[in-house]
């Protein structure tokens, strides 16, 4: 059984954040009711947090700073699956390089319901608005 991840003395109770589907990183999160410290973690990785720190996050398992991949969605925005502009939407996907797989670039695809092609700052825009 995964050892709970505590803070303050406390375990944390971790909630999932409403995110997209083809989000790579959909954290659970929490703050310590205590110190007021942000925490996030992704669900399979229960015994593994990213603690917010000045500038950084650090990993509550071995206090190595988190990296960040650059995580590649394809924009599906043309008449069927697959078709479209050609351009992607990277999201930020954060892991511990000490105690973490690095993760996948190649994301899943966003699908946009469009009677013709977008630029990229229009599906940008959407993706920003929660649209898509």
């Amino acid at each position: 059984m995964p050892k709970e991840i505590e803070c303050c003395g406390k375990p944390l109770k971790f909630i999932p954040e409403a995110r997209k589907d083809w989000m790579s990183y959909i954290p659970h999160t929490t703050d310590c009711a205590a110190c007021k410290t942000h925490f996030e973690r992704k669900p399979e990785h229960k015994e593994i947090a990213y603690r917010r720190m000045e500038g950084h996050y650090e990993c509550t398992r071995c206090g190595g700073e988190i990296s960040t991949i650059d995580v590649a969605h394809p924009v599906w925005d043309g008449p069927f699956d697959g078709a479209g502009s050609g351009f992607c939407h990277n999201e930020q996907v954060p892991y511990c390089p000490k105690c973490e797989e690095v993760p996948s670039f190649r994301g899943m695809p966003i699908r946009v319901n469009s009677e013709r092609p977008l630029t990229k700052s229009q599906v940008e825009a959407m993706i920003a608005q929660g649209e898509v």
